[in-house]
């Protein structure tokens, strides 16, 4: 027999819900099952890296022996999962260097391939966060329908740290998170402060140029032209972001609309391009915005 649960959420006639949930509900239970090829997370290196520099409790391990797990950890994360990207002939620091430069590709990719779907993770934190760069379903996940550059399903994000359009700074936030829990595998050992310089700089740099890199390509691609430059990322992204704002026009069905159009019916007027995306409005005034 089905069980229930009451729990704490919004009022059905509540539209506004910039508030946390303050009405209890009765909701039917049910058994979900998380599947991937691997389960470690940043999470998992950043607790081994904090037993390291914290002084030791009854039963807790030792620095040595938190030292110890964390480097066993660190072999087992580059064998299940950056087996081709880190030389492990290379010193324990300059591994470290190719770690963090790997999985700041892969969350970057990941960040921008949510934008692209419109996928909102909810909450980014780094105990929910895969260092293969999977999208792991962590419960406050979500859809843009219509678009809100900052939107979340998230209720306890109040202040959309995870927002929408913030997903890439959340993933950074990730990798400098990643890169701060390898440091005291690399404080002081030889070659340690040329790799910390170096880790800096995927974090800051490189890291941002990837993303912009990611972004531009995938807006091009979204939009059908011919080449992302700076017109396009100054002037035509912004007028486009600002006018789905307004609009409140459905992110995922704008764009398959705009695909589907042939240079036959652009070339038709306006009137026949907005009769195209009249599937993307949920209504005529929210339209008029454009």
């Amino acid at each position: 027999r089905s069980q229930s649960v009451r729990r704490m959420w919004y009022d059905p006639d509540d539209r506004g819900r910039d508030h946390p949930p303050d009405t209890v509900i009765s909701e039917r239970c049910a058994i979900t099952c998380r599947v991937a090829p691997s389960f470690l997370r940043v999470g998992h290196i950043e607790l081994h890296s904090r037993r390291m520099i914290r002084p030791s409790g009854p039963g807790e391990p030792t620095a040595d022996e938190a030292k110890e797990q964390l480097v066993a950890l660190l072999k087992h994360a580059i064998d299940r999962e950056f087996v081709n990207e880190v030389d492990t002939s290379l010193p324990l620091p300059q591994q470290c260097v190719q770690l963090v430069r790997e999985f700041a590709k892969r969350q970057a990719s990941l960040a921008v391939n949510w934008l692209r779907v419109g996928y909102v993770q909810g909450n980014m934190n780094s105990d929910n966060c895969l260092l293969s760069g999977r999208t792991m379903d962590y419960g406050p996940f979500g859809f843009v329908e219509e678009y809100e550059a900052l939107w979340s399903p998230f209720t306890s994000d109040m202040e959309r740290k995870f927002g929408f359009e913030r997903q890439p700074v959340a993933a950074q936030v990730n990798v400098l998170t990643f890169a701060q829990s390898l440091v005291p595998l690399i404080d002081g050992e030889e070659g340690g402060d040329e790799a910390l310089a170096e880790m800096q700089k995927i974090v800051k740099d490189e890291y941002k140029e990837i993303v912009e890199a990611k972004l531009g390509e995938m807006r091009r691609a979204k939009l059908g032209i011919h080449e992302w430059d700076e017109q396009a990322k100054s002037e035509l992204w912004p007028k486009l972001q600002s006018l789905m704002q307004r609009s409140k026009v459905d992110y995922t069905i704008l764009f398959r609309q705009l695909s589907s159009m042939t240079k036959h019916e652009l070339s038709m007027g306006f009137d026949n391009l907005f009769s195209r995306l009249d599937p993307a409005f949920y209504c005529a005034e929210t339209q008029r915005e454009l």
